[in-house]
């Protein structure tokens, strides 16, 4: 029972917390932990295994980082490891085998932009469409906007202080914000900045993809954005992040 309730609290809060109410060291609880963790492990199957998300979480204060692994489809934590760069591929995929697991039945990987994973992913794990996190690319998306407004202010002075208008979706403008978009977007202006800002409300998660033959259904669900490759980005939004160049175009545009 005592190590029934153990499990149970180390769902909810730290292993320390749980050794303060119950009166044991803390090393103690980690053996129980441990155990039943590894007994756990030893019986798990991932040969169904198709779709997984990795991604990096700090471990405690400083650049200690651990790579979590989730099955997509189930949620299920698959495998943690210590650090954040490719070599956590490969010993995701090791351990993929090890229970019953194909790293060619792994169809697609869903991560962040992080050089080291995307070559991990590539070097250990070569059929899987590589999907980036959606977050991580609207992120970038509105640093390019706003980097294109602080250039193009410096010789159109309409531009300052309207950084945030660019960046809220139109739904979440307050009235005078909305006002001041619609001046700024009169075509006569020709703002780059204006121009900047329709490609980032064009932009979407089936806008993107990894090959140029592959199918738009390869992105589900809006996990993410694939990753495409090809000339002709628009001068006013280009990107460069993990030495590929995303395009941002209309939706439907091949």
């Amino acid at each position: 029972m005592f190590e029934a309730l153990i499990m149970m609290m180390a769902k909810a809060m730290p292993v320390k917390s749980i050794a303060n109410i119950v009166k044991e060291h803390d090393t103690r609880l980690w053996r129980v932990l441990n155990h039943y963790v590894h007994e756990s492990r030893q019986e798990s199957d991932f040969s169904a295994v198709t779709e997984v998300g990795v991604d990096e979480t700090s471990s405690k204060r400083g650049h200690n980082y651990v790579s979590l692994f989730v099955d997509m489809k189930s949620s299920q934590v698959l495998f943690a490891t210590e650090g954040k760069d490719a070599s956590t591929l490969e010993r995701f995929n090791a351990d993929l085998e090890a229970h019953l697991g194909d790293p060619s039945n792994i169809r697609e990987v869903c991560c962040d932009m992080s050089p080291a994973f995307i070559s991990g992913v590539e070097k250990h794990f070569p059929e899987a469409h590589l999907t980036f996190d959606k977050f991580h690319v609207l992120k970038i998306i509105n640093e390019a906007v706003d980097e294109v407004r602080r250039q193009e202010q410096q010789s159109r002075p309409e531009l300052k202080r309207t950084r945030y208008i660019w960046l809220k979706n139109p739904k979440n403008l307050k009235e005078n914000q909305a006002a001041t978009l619609e001046t700024l977007q009169v075509k006569k202006l020709n703002l780059k900045t204006a121009r900047a800002y329709h490609r980032r409300l064009d932009s979407h998660p089936h806008s993107f993809d990894r090959r140029p033959d592959s199918k738009q259904e390869g992105i589900r669900k809006n996990q993410g954005f694939g990753r495409r490759r090809g000339p002709g980005i628009p001068k006013e939004l280009r990107i460069n992040r993990a030495g590929y160049n995303l395009k941002i175009m209309r939706r439907g545009n091949p």
